[in-house]
């Protein structure tokens, strides 16, 4: 009886179908298969900005945004008069203080204008230094004397503050008329400090306390705060002026560069965001197949009836294909029979799991039976 039952329970497991299901995902419907869910999928992207800054208000066909908040500026230009009213500039309104700087002298030159002119002596003093000079050049002169539209030029040694200079000229004519000569004090670049015409009919004449003509002062320069007045500058009166910079705006487009060409729910690097306007919906399918049991249930039913105590059991083979099987070499273990000739089995890793774990539920049942019929025993 108990082998009688191993055999009805074997006879059970061959009757068992296998069930091997695949899990597939599409980006389309599919009305062969089963639905299990449907998942929306994203690509993902991170922003790059590429931008400059150009003129505010200027057209600019490379960029498509414009961050007016984002402004940079110019170094402020040269003061002027008016202030402008462009879009790209910015202004603000200054108090200056004009001033002109009066030329140094390093050289003194002396031009006769009308009659033969006498010089006696000529003494220059730095405030109250006399400076040691040298004459550089005399035309139509001699030691002293200069002739009608002749010159003499003195070299003083080196630059010195005009103002602070006294000149002492002790000239005279052979007709004893009146004086007419000029002088001239010029810097070390030939730019003249200061031009004098002398008219006298005093023979010692003195330079002091000169009176500058503009023309010959240095351009006009401007300083925002108060300029000491000093005897080598010229103040003028303060006034308000207008100091322009320009403006630029921050231009720039904004370009795409994405994780990959994939669509995903989510992905691991942060720096990434989900693209809402490139989406895709995939379903998740179950395509599922069934595999009977290796051998047909049909012989073994035939062969029910004349089971006994003594039978066991053995493949079923095909007598027409029996003499090409080497009975010793059988891998009973990895036979299949169908239509009644012996082939391998084709191994799927999806069936062997789902046979173990059929097996093992099996076994315990029968394990089951089994203390059930024991007990019925012990108890009799």
């Amino acid at each position: 009886m108990k082998k009688k039952l191993l055999i009805f329970v074997a006879i059970l497991l061959l009757q068992i179908t296998v069930v091997d299901a695949d899990i597939i995902w599409s980006d389309t419907k599919r009305e062969d298969l089963k639905l299990l869910e449907e998942e929306v999928r994203y690509k993902f992207y991170k922003e790059i900005i590429d931008g400059e800054y150009v003129l505010k208000g200027k057209e600019n066909a490379k960029y498509e945004y414009e961050d007016v908040n984002d402004v940079i500026y110019s170094e402020y230009g040269d003061l002027k008069d008016e202030c402008g009213n462009d879009l790209h500039i910015d202004a603000k309104k200054v108090t200056v203080y004009p001033y002109r700087k009066i030329e140094r002298t390093r050289y003194m030159e002396i031009y006769n204008i009308k009659e033969d002119l006498i010089i006696n002596d000529i003494k220059v003093f730095n405030d109250d230094d006399e400076i040691e000079f040298q004459v550089k050049e005399c035309l139509d002169c001699s030691e002293n004397k200069i002739l009608e539209s002749g010159k003499i030029t003195i070299d003083l040694g080196e630059e010195f503050v005009t103002k602070k200079l006294k000149v002492i000229l002790d000239t005279d004519t052979i007709s004893g008329n009146l004086l007419f000569y000029k002088l001239k004090l010029v810097n070390n670049n030939g730019k003249t400090a200061t031009d004098i015409n002398v008219n006298t009919n005093t023979s010692v004449y003195y330079v002091e306390n000169f009176w500058i003509d503009p023309k010959y002062l240095s351009p006009v320069n401007y300083s925002l705060s108060e300029v000491a007045l000093d005897d080598e500058t010229e103040i003028l009166e303060k006034k308000d002026m207008c100091q322009e910079r320009e403006i630029f705006t921050y231009r720039f487009n904004k370009v795409k560069i994405y994780y990959d060409n994939d669509y995903h729910t989510f992905v691991n690097d942060p720096d990434y965001i989900k693209s809402l306007e490139e989406s895709k919906v995939f379903y998740k399918y179950e395509e599922v197949t069934e595999e009977n049991s290796p051998i047909p249930i049909n012989n073994w039913n035939e062969k029910i009836d004349i089971i006994n105590e003594d039978t066991e059991l053995e493949p079923v083979l095909d007598d027409a294909k029996n003499d090409d099987i080497d009975s010793d070499n059988v891998d009973n273990d990895n036979l299949k029979v169908t239509g009644g000739i012996v082939k391998p089995l084709k191994i799927n890793s999806q069936k062997v799991v789902v046979n173990i774990i059929v097996y093992a539920v099996l076994f315990i049942l029968l394990l089951i039976l089994i203390i059930i019929k024991i007990n019925r025993k012990m108890s009799k």
